[in-house]
């Protein structure tokens, strides 16, 4: 996520900065959590994932680790009908 963004949506950017690195190379970043809330109809999941602040404006690739997010649901893509799902990976915490 990009400074920016991370501005317009309240997170706050206070924590240690650190060069993050990739296939991309490296930028400057700060460490920070996010709740995410996913729900439908009668389910509902509201959790904590750790994300990374991009400072810099540089044209950098964001990249979607899978701690705190992918670890939690089984996901499957549907490119065909532009859909995908999310199913629940045993217990959340």
């Amino acid at each position: 996520m990009f400074k920016p963004t991370a501005e317009l949506l309240g997170i706050p950017l206070e924590g240690i900065k650190e060069k993050s690195r990739g296939i991309g190379g490296g930028v400057e970043t700060v460490q920070t959590e996010l709740t995410i809330k996913i729900e439908q109809g009668s389910e509902k999941h509201i959790f904590s994932v750790p994300i990374k602040i991009i400072l810099t404006n540089d044209d950098f690739p964001i990249l979607l680790g899978q701690d705190g997010f992918f670890d939690k649901f089984i996901i499957k893509f549907n490119k065909r009908k532009n859909k995908f799902s999310l199913k629940r990976a045993g217990k959340l915490f």
